[in-house]
């Protein structure tokens, strides 16, 4: 019966250490990351003549601004983990010039590890960043997509990204994808060309990967939002939804990344106040919420930047702020759209500064 009972509760703890396997056998989430229920909270701070900084809202729900203990840069942009570290690319040094920064900092408390400024001197705005190894950190600038190598201190540009769309990119098993303009294309580690690709039906508005599984893409124009399901692993089309009402869609809106996603359910705002859920085994698109009229935050006239979705709660959070000139009031809304109507969970005020985007350990 004892070796019976120790049997069990080995194969119960397989299953717990596989839970986040997708069902084409990805990396599983690890103990650490998948307990880390923490929210990262970018912010750009004004174009060209402040630095970014980082806030977090910890797993009770406390709001700590500034936490970072390095300068993020001007314009910080967008950030990826990997390892015990966070890696934080921004347009500008500080002041001054074009010419990026990048920094790492440890995700456990946020205190500076390296600059690595002086290996993307040569970009131009670099504003997205996706890692698959310390050998193949690819970032976007204005220019196109490079690789880099920052064991070596190499920098590569991957050919055939010219003019790559400033949108978030995903990070695969041993792959990035991205957007330039309506195709969407794929990079191989340790290559620097463009493996695949595939041209879409109207500009790439988004590209998310949920939970490791299969990779999400929302297109859109006057005449129509289609979001793709593409396989992760060979990147072929396994589902396609036309979105209802085109014409005047939020996804058709000029945003780096407008969707996020948790399993097979996907939200989207545009820079409006309702806030979309599209169901994608159904094909089954819902108004969830509208912020201002329902009152939850009233005062915003503007969604800034894509919402987050955090993977564990389910919980959407999105940035409101009152207008581009009077950006200091602002809110952050964390929302429960899991039922049939929409319900609030906490609201943030005051405390963004342009904020380029919501961020989460557990996604590691």
């Amino acid at each position: 019966m004892k070796r019976l009972n120790l049997l069990l509760l080995t194969l119960l703890s397989s299953l717990a250490l596989f839970s986040c396997v997708s069902d084409s056998g990805k990396t599983p989430c690890s103990k650490e990351s998948k307990n880390d229920t923490r929210v990262f909270v970018l912010n750009e701070k004004s174009f060209g003549n402040e630095t970014g900084f980082l806030d977090v809202i910890d797993k009770e729900g406390n709001y700590h601004s500034k936490v970072d203990k390095s300068t993020l840069g001007g314009t910080a942009q967008d950030l990826a983990f990997f390892g015990d570290y966070t890696y934080v690319i921004a347009k500008k040094p500080i002041k001054g010039t074009h010419k990026g920064r990048l920094v790492s900092l440890k995700t456990a408390d946020y205190s500076k590890e390296k600059d690595y400024s002086e290996l993307v001197s040569d970009l131009e705005k670099p504003s997205n960043i996706a890692i698959l190894d310390l050998h193949n950190i690819f970032i976007r600038d204005a220019k196109a997509i490079h690789r880099l190598d920052i064991v070596n201190g190499k920098l590569t540009k991957v050919e055939g990204t010219d003019l790559a769309t400033e949108m978030n990119m995903v990070a695969l098993n041993n792959r990035v994808v991205a957007a330039v303009g309506s195709t969407l294309i794929s990079i191989n580690k340790n290559e620097d060309k463009v493996s695949k690709k595939y041209e879409l039906d109207a500009p790439i508005k988004g590209i998310v990967q949920a939970c490791r599984r299969d990779v999400f893409v929302a297109t859109a124009s006057n005449k129509k939002s289609t979001i793709y399901r593409f396989n992760s692993d060979d990147l072929s089309i396994i589902q396609q939804n036309e979105i209802a009402g085109a014409e005047g869609s939020p996804l058709n809106i000029k945003s780096k990344g407008v969707i996020a996603a948790k399993d097979d359910i996907i939200y989207y705002a545009g820079e409006g106040s309702i806030i979309y859920r599209h169901n994608f085994n159904i094909n089954e698109t819902k108004a969830m919420v509208d912020v201002a009229s329902e009152g939850f935050y009233p005062e915003g006239t503007i969604t800034y930047n894509s919402l987050g979705v955090h993977p564990r709660t389910g919980h959407v959070y999105l940035a409101r702020v009152k207008s581009l000139n009077e950006h200091k009031i602002n809110a952050i809304l964390e929302l429960d759209l899991s039922g049939d109507t929409g319900k609030l969970v906490k609201k943030y005020e005051n405390k963004v500064s342009y904020p380029a985007g919501f961020y989460f350990p557990a996604n590691r």
